[in-house]
């Protein structure tokens, strides 16, 4: 009896050391740190890639630009998708060999990694993730443009129409092609179409929602 008590203690403490070490194991999907495209960014590089990780996120099929600048001779990066594949890119000048990464080598006038390259992306989210030059410098500055990206601009916080009139909203949405949810929050004052055309139907306030490319903008419409 004291025998199986003993060799049952051993194996739960096996069976926790295996769990610790399972939690422990993190991935790039764990620890990427969130950014936003059209926003420039930062960082100093450490020797461990899982620290130099970044997540982005497309909301359609477009071509992204992602430019790069460093203090390093050779900057490294990779791009990958939500399933951990290595991404190619559209430009990719390296010719040797099934490596799919992309680098920037010294500037000679400015003396320093600078580039820029593109990606014909599915809507999804990515990891871009950057690799420390041994020699080099550090710092990895960069910004992940989208020509494409969908957005709603701001506006008043609100206007006063009549009964009866119109108004024609859909010009705050870039691009004109870009999918818009659009909502009245009461449809019995005033009703918003698919194209963001507003109808006042009777007196009361009532709030329009635009949304696309995960941005939201809102405007009060008050009806006499």
């Amino acid at each position: 009896m004291k025998l199986k008590k003993i060799i049952s203690a051993v194996l739960a403490t096996v069976i926790m050391l295996s769990l610790s070490i399972s939690a422990s194991a993190e991935t790039m999907f764990d620890v990427a740190k969130d950014v936003k495209i059209g926003s420039s960014y930062k960082t100093v590089l450490t020797d461990d890639t899982m620290d130099n990780t970044f997540k982005f996120t497309v909301t359609s099929d477009t071509t992204i630009t992602i430019n790069l600048e460093s203090d390093m001779g050779l900057a490294f990066y990779y791009l990958y998708d939500s399933d951990g594949k290595e991404m190619s890119s559209k430009n990719y000048k390296e010719s040797s060999g099934d490596i799919t990464s992309y680098y920037i080598k010294w500037n000679t006038k400015t003396e320093f990694a600078k580039g820029s390259v593109d990606y014909s992306l599915m809507k999804g989210t990515y990891y871009l993730q950057f690799s420390k030059n041994y020699g080099g410098g550090n710092i990895m500055r960069f910004k992940i443009s989208d020509p494409n990206a969908s957005s709603v601009t701001a506006l008043s916080l609100s206007i006063t129409i009549e009964e009866g009139d119109t108004l024609d909203l859909g010009g705050i949405v870039t691009p004109s092609s870009a999918k818009v949810t659009w909502k009245s929050s009461d449809s019995e004052v005033v009703t918003v179409s698919s194209s963001g055309e507003v109808k006042a139907v009777s007196a009361g306030k009532a709030k329009i929602t635009a949304t696309a490319g995960g941005k939201t903008a809102s405007i009060t419409i008050i009806v006499n």
